[in-house]
């Protein structure tokens, strides 16, 4: 996939192989993984206070959906809207 914008942050969102991830992608410095859902192309959740070494498990995960439910989701979240401004 490509860049986006989010609240003035430039992350590399990448598509992954899921039936209910479409894309993600992780900013090591504020520990924030970002996911777009299958259904769902103008929503970004954006997980807060996710380990570097969770969002590598992430990547190795068989099912990236079931991953996501049952890490990443424990996370707090927000939603941002892509092209809305901050």
């Amino acid at each position: 996939m490509s860049q986006y914008l989010l609240k003035h942050k430039n992350i590399t969102l990448t598509a992954q192989p899921s039936a209910a991830v479409s894309a993600c992608g992780y900013n090591c410095l504020s520990k924030e993984f970002l996911v777009i859902y299958q259904g769902e192309p103008e929503v970004v959740y954006v997980y807060e206070q996710v380990t570097l070494e969770e969002a590598a498990d992430f990547e190795c995960a068989e099912s990236k959906g079931r991953f996501v439910n049952q890490v990443i989701k424990r996370h707090p979240y927000h939603k941002e809207i892509l092209g809305e401004s901050p």
